[in-house]
């Protein structure tokens, strides 16, 4: 069996949520009419003010993308972009 020495494994790890952290840093600014930009992905989505409807938008954009189903309460608890990014990874990869 080939397998990838385990820093390798980690590096693809890590720039696989970056790229899902990219995205969803696009996707939430234009949810919550930010440009890229102001969107910090360590800060809680409710600092932006998001509401339900914004998150439910979220999260539809989420499962599209990703055929990843989050609940409202998991967006919640993982309330940054980058929770949310290592969310999606564990349930992707």
């Amino acid at each position: 069996m080939n397998s990838l020495p385990p820093e390798n494994n980690m590096e693809n790890v890590m720039q696989s949520r970056e790229v899902i952290r990219n995205w969803l840093k696009k996707i939430a600014a234009d949810i919550l009419k930010h440009q890229n930009k102001e969107i910090d992905s360590s800060k809680k989505l409710s600092e932006y003010g998001i509401d339900s409807v914004m998150a439910l938008e979220l999260i539809g954009n989420i499962e599209n993308k990703y055929d990843c189903m989050i609940e409202l309460e998991e967006l919640a608890q993982h309330s940054s972009l980058n929770d949310i990014a290592g969310l999606i990874e564990t349930r992707t990869m």
